[in-house]
């Protein structure tokens, strides 16, 4: 059970806002590096790896860490229950990922960068695996250790980076940077929760697969679609415009990514709140906040964008600032869904998610496919930009259609 007692939520906000600004800032120092140490394809390959690497942790995790949050949140004093069971299937995942990794990656490359290449996406997967462990705490209203672990998590890999790439700056050094402390975080996290949430009898009985399946499903096939639809425009590029591109709109989409930390903060600590009962005056609330802070962020970094783009990535990458501009106005919309498509799963509308997830992608691969080889980068911010005005609009229909169900 929970040996320490919880923070107050506004403290808890604090923590994991502070933990997570100092956590991205060490993500784009570690980009920064790289980016100035390696060569523009060796840095693509770096990007494509990350979000190969990405694409199978979402697949692996396939929705089991939102079940894991739901189900601890509701019975917290026998986190174990729910915890260990879940786990014994994730690593089972995690194995077929890693496996998946590193036959695509010297099937597709040279051996020169293939092994790297693994290295970087199974970094991703392993890190996934950190991710899941701390859904647990947001489940126990304990994101206070989890800002802990993952600040130390980043920290370590940022000092790790620039020790390696400074006296080696090549794509391997890189490589072993990010791989690393995510093996090290996801150790340390099993042992903490070993103590806060014990096996107990129950747990050691298989879990039920046709009771997990209808729960996990919906929710995991969301997931994955909606990994492909946020990503797969890097592998579009690949194709139509060659490394530099995907380069440049990698380098200024994870800026992009690096602002969602605020709305991330504050849905990881909400989260108990989220998955218990149905509370229309919060998701409204909610929604009114995430959407004003998406505004405020994107009109400030519209203005700075000369600045900003070149600051993190080094003059080489001013050109992409137009790009920065275009996927600046989608954020509004990133931080508004974040919080919509969370809602949804805690009003156990997995299904919609699913579903909405689908036709998210559908309509994001058919704006690429047409808007990539007329305008390239710019092409794919647009249809991110398009694919979230989609995705909001989904959102907000299907929630107000969810029918209200008990808490169990």
């Amino acid at each position: 059970m929970q040996s320490l007692q919880p923070l107050k939520s506004s403290t808890l906000v604090f923590l994991k806002m502070a933990s997570d600004v100092g956590g991205k800032l060490a993500v784009l120092g570690v980009l920064a590096l790289a980016a100035r140490a390696l060569t523009t394809e060796a840095f693509a390959y770096m990007a494509l790896a990350s979000t190969l690497g990405w694409m199978l942790s979402v697949a692996t995790d396939f929705g089991l860490q939102l079940h894991l949050a739901r189900e601890v949140a509701r019975a917290p004093d026998h986190a174990g229950r729910a915890l260990w069971p879940l786990l014994r299937i994730r690593m089972r995942l995690l194995i077929v990922g890693v496996v998946i990794a590193v036959v695509a990656s010297f099937v597709w490359l040279p051996a020169k960068s293939a092994a790297p290449f693994a290295c970087v996406a199974v970094s991703y997967i392993i890190n996934a695996l950190v991710e899941f462990l701390n859904y647990a705490y947001r489940g126990l209203n304990r994101s206070d250790i989890e800002s802990t672990l993952n600040f130390t998590q980043r920290l370590v890999t940022l000092a790790l980076a620039w020790v390696l790439l400074s006296l080696w700056p090549s794509f391997p050094a890189a490589a072993v940077a990010v791989t690393l402390p995510p093996l090290l975080a996801s150790i340390v996290s099993l042992t903490l929760l070993r103590r806060m949430a014990p096996a107990e009898a129950v747990a050691a009985a298989p879990v039920s697969a046709r009771p997990l399946f209808r729960n996990v499903a919906p929710i995991g096939a969301g997931i994955v679609f909606s990994a492909l639809y946020f990503r797969i425009d890097v592998f579009l590029l690949q194709h139509w415009s060659g490394p530099e591109s995907v380069a440049h709109y990698s380098a200024v989409f994870r800026l992009i990514d690096a602002l969602r930390l605020f709305p991330a903060a504050f849905l990881a600590v909400v989260m108990p709140v989220m998955f218990h009962g149905r509370n229309s005056a919060f998701l409204w609330k909610m929604s009114i906040g995430l959407t004003l802070f998406g505004v405020a962020s994107s009109l400030a970094l519209y203005v700075a964008a000369p600045i900003v783009v070149p600051l993190a990535f080094g003059d080489s990458y001013a050109a992409a600032t137009p790009l920065f501009r275009i996927l600046l106005a989608a954020f509004p919309l990133f931080a508004l869904n974040y919080g919509l498509t969370t809602q949804l799963i805690g009003w156990d509308g997995q299904r919609a998610f699913a579903l909405i997830s689908a036709g998210a992608l559908v309509s994001n691969v058919a704006m690429n496919l047409y808007l990539v080889p007329r305008l390239h980068a710019t092409g794919s911010a647009w249809a991110t930009v398009g694919t979230e005005a989609v995705l909001t609009l989904a959102c907000v229909l299907a929630l107000m259609r969810v029918p209200v169900r008990a808490t169990r």
